[in-house]
Order: structure tokens, then C-alpha cells, then sequence
């Protein structure tokens, strides 16, 4: 029967270990594997912080776009005013023709009440507009051009000074000139000043408007930001309107907010992952002394094998003994042997018995004592495993939120720098139709140019 106990126990020793060993290959496969994923992680939170870096490019990108468009609205402002002071200038410059009209045509006339005519026409002509001006030497057409040194000095036709009054030299190809090319050129070119001015000002409005719609799409994502993080501060930020005039360097202040509301997240972001990788490499060192722990239970119980093994063949070879023992007393209930030489084997016989089961029992306890330490172990392994898989699902939960984040922040910036770069190309494109005008005052001409 104690052969038969000891049987059993070792081959539930056996199953013991084959139970062990697969435990040890599963938790080795479940720490490669966990590596793989801590590596994947790595490896995608490297890529997240490669879009982080992009996204934060294009918004230095966006920055610089809207800078441009800033200086861009300074220069169709100053060619606006520009504008503006020309037409003023050109409403102003019409008295001064007609003044110089009839002082030119009195010249070299001696009669009072010639000169009288003139002067009385010359308040109607002013209020009529491009009309003819009287003279001596008959009715000649509107000046083409006109000067304060000379009359039609641009034009290739002259008029021949006035040396007499006569009727010989009162033709009317002394002054020739063209009202219907002064009015259609003068109404013509107003025309194009005023248009263009309108289309100035609607590229304005039109680029005020555009301004206003990225501010706001901006503004939505900073508040964004700052709801789905409690501990940043909220800033209230200003509403950009159309109709109204910009502040100088609310764009700026607003980026500059921005900006700092992204450092900010990123800082935090990387000490969390700090933190998690610090926990993770603590589970990783919690497990490899754990595992160590295991190889050492497993080394001592290879140690406890071949102890039972060794007493299992002591086992057997007492057996044996016990076997020519019990030959020897049926020799001697037959009366073969001696009484007394009987009697000390039985002796014998019985006292290696109790070695045996002393030796049985303490390879018991230490068989237990032996399971008891292997199941401790397998419960700190276990929780290792499970503090593990609960650091990595952290760290995947959070790569996640932060993946989708930037995401969406990338998706936003590129619609938006989309709409600046086609509102740039469009605003170029304005641009080189629009360019200022350069007026070159002169002596010879400068008064065809205020008319004009």
C-alpha cells in the first residue's frame, strides 16, 4: 500500500511538472507577444509625435499665409486711399483747366470789352463742364490737353500764337481740339478708377469675411481643446467681425494662445506616457524576477525529483530487503534457522521500516512546502500579467485619443490652409490686374493729368 501512495504521488509530481513547463512556455509566448504590442505602441506614438511635428508646420505655414494676407490688405488699403486722393484730386484740378482756358484765350488781346465777355463767360463754362470756349477768332473745340507752359504740347496738333485781332486769322484751325475725345476719355477712365476701387473693396470685404470664417474655425477648435482638457485655463477670445476694422495683432495673440494651449497638451501628453512607460518597465522588471523566482522553483523541484527518484530506487531495494526478510522468517517459523538470529532481522527489519516512513514523510512535507511556494508564485505572476495588460490598455486608450485628436486638428488645418491658399492664388491674381498706378507729375503735362 505504501508503494502504491508513493506511485501515485510521484506521478502526480510528474503532471505537476508537465503543468509547470506549459505555464513557463505560455507566460514566456505572453511576454513575447506583450513586447510586440509595447513595441507597436512605441512605435505608433513615435508616429503620432511625426504628426505632431507636420501639423505643427503647417500651422507655422498657416501663420505665415496670414501674414502675407495682412500685408497684402495694408497694400489694397494704401492703393485705395491712393485712389481715393486721385479722384479728389481730379474733381478739384476742372475749375483750374477752364481758369487757364480763358486766361490763354484772351492772350494777346487789347480790347476791354472783349476781355470783359470772357470773363463773364468763363463762370458758366466751369459750371457746364467741357464746353467751348469763347474767343475773338471764333468758337474752337475743348483743348485735348493742356499746359501751363504751352497748349497741346502731347498732341501733334499746334495752334499758332495770337500776334493781331483780325478777321484773316479768326479760323477755326487755330485751336484744334476734340470734346468728344476729352469727355469719352475722361468719363472712360473714370469709369475704370471707380471700378476699380469697387473691386478693391469687394477683394476686401470678400478677404475681411475669409479672415473672419478661419478665425472662427480656429476659435471652435481652441475651445475644443480647452473643454476636452480641465487643466488648462480658459482664455476668452475675441469675435472677428466683417463689417468692423481689425485690431492690430489679434491674429497674432490668438496663434500665440493657440500655440501655447498645444505645448501645453503635448507636455502633458508626455508625461503621462513618461509615467506609463516608467510603470511598464516596472512590470517588465517585476516579471522578469518573477520569472527568475519560477526557474528557481522549477530547479528546486528537478532537485526534489531526482531526491523522490533516488529514494523511490532505496524504496525498491528495501522492498527486496523486505522480501528476503520475509523468506527468512518463514525459515524460521519452519524452525530452519535459529530463534534469536530471527528475531534481530525482525528487529532490523522493523526499524528500517520506520526510517522509511520517517524519510516518506519528510519528502512529503517538502513536496508541500515545495506546491505551496510554486502556487504563491503563480499568483504573483499572474497579477504581474494582469498589471501589465492593464498598463498596455491604458497606454492603447490614450495613443487612441491622441491619435483621433490630432486627426481631426490635421484634417481642420488642412481645410483651412486649402481655403488660404486658394484665397492667396485668388488675391494674386487680383493683384497683378490691380496694380498701383504711378503718376509722373511733370511741367508740360500736369494738368491733363489732374483732368484725366
Amino acid at each position: 500500500m505504501e508503494i502504491d501512495e508513493l506511485c501515485e504521488k510521484l506521478t502526480s509530481l510528474e503532471e505537476e511538472k508537465l503543468s509547470l513547463t506549459q505555464n513557463v512556455s505560455e507566460l514566456a509566448s505572453s511576454k513575447e507577444s506583450l513586447s510586440k504590442e509595447v513595441e507597436e505602441l512605441l512605435a505608433k506614438n513615435q508616429s503620432l509625435e511625426k504628426k505632431l511635428t507636420t501639423s505643427k508646420g503647417q500651422l507655422a505655414h498657416c501663420e505665415e499665409e496670414l501674414n502675407e494676407s495682412k500685408d497684402l490688405n495694408v497694400f489694397l488699403q494704401d492703393q485705395i486711399d491712393e485712389i481715393k486722393m486721385q479722384a479728389s484730386m481730379d474733381q478739384l484740378s476742372r475749375t483750374s483747366l477752364f481758369s487757364e482756358l480763358s486766361d490763354l484765350s484772351v492772350t494777346g488781346v487789347d480790347d476791354g470789352d472783349q476781355f470783359k465777355n470772357l470773363e463773364a463767360n468763363t463762370p458758366k463754362m466751369m459750371g457746364a463742364g467741357l464746353r467751348p470756349v469763347p474767343s475773338l477768332h471764333g468758337n474752337p473745340k475743348p483743348l485735348q490737353a493742356s499746359s501751363s507752359l504751352g497748349l497741346g504740347q502731347s498732341s501733334n496738333k499746334r495752334h499758332r500764337p495770337y500776334s493781331s485781332v483780325s478777321d484773316d486769322e479768326s479760323d477755326d484751325s487755330d485751336l484744334e481740339y476734340d470734346e468728344d475725345e476729352i469727355v469719352v476719355g475722361t468719363v472712360s477712365r473714370n469709369r475704370g478708377f471707380y471700378a476699380q476701387l469697387e473691386e478693391e473693396e469687394k477683394a476686401n470685404a470678400q478677404l475681411k469675411k475669409e479672415i473672419c470664417e478661419a478665425h472662427e474655425e480656429l476659435r471652435a477648435l481652441y475651445e475644443e481643446l480647452r473643454s476636452s482638457h480641465e487643466s488648462l485655463d480658459s482664455v476668452e477670445v475675441e469675435d472677428l467681425e466683417p463689417s468692423s476694422d481689425f485690431k492690430p495683432g489679434c491674429l497674432t495673440t490668438f496663434v500665440k494662445s493657440f500655440r501655447d494651449v498645444l505645448e501645453e497638451m503635448i507636455s502633458d501628453n508626455s508625461t503621462r506616457t513618461t509615467n506609463l512607460r516608467q510603470q511598464l518597465c516596472k512590470a517588465h522588471e517585476s516579471m522578469d524576477s518573477l520569472e527568475e523566482e519560477l526557474r528557481a522553483a522549477n530547479s528546486e523541484s528537478k532537485t526534489r525529483l531526482e531526491e523522490v527518484a533516488s529514494l523511490q530506487e532505496k524504496l525498491n531495494e528495501k522492498d527486496v530487503e523486505t522480501e528476503r526478510i520475509k523468506e527468512q522468517r518463514n525459515k524460521l517459523a519452519k524452525g530452519e534457522c535459529e530463534s534469536q538470529l530471527g528475531f534481530d532481522m525482525y528487529n532490523e527489519a522493523v526499524q528500517e521500516r520506520q526510517n522509511a516512513m520517517e524519510r516518506e514523510k519528510s519528502i512529503a512535507k517538502e513536496l508541500k512546502q515545495s506546491k505551496e511556494d510554486r502556487e504563491e508564485l503563480d499568483h504573483q505572476l499572474k497579477e504581474a500579467i494582469q498589471q501589465k495588460i492593464r498598463l498596455s490598455k491604458q497606454l492603447e486608450d490614450w495613443q487612441f485619443d491622441m491619435a483621433s485628436l490630432i486627426d481631426d486638428q490635421v484634417q481642420k488645418q488642412m481645410k483651412s490652409a486649402a481655403k488660404e491658399q486658394d484665397d492667396n492664388t485668388r488675391r494674386r491674381r487680383m493683384s497683378a490686374f490691380t496694380r498701383p498706378t504711378r503718376w509722373h507729375w511733370s511741367s508740360g503735362n500736369s494738368r491733363r493729368q489732374n483732368m484725366l
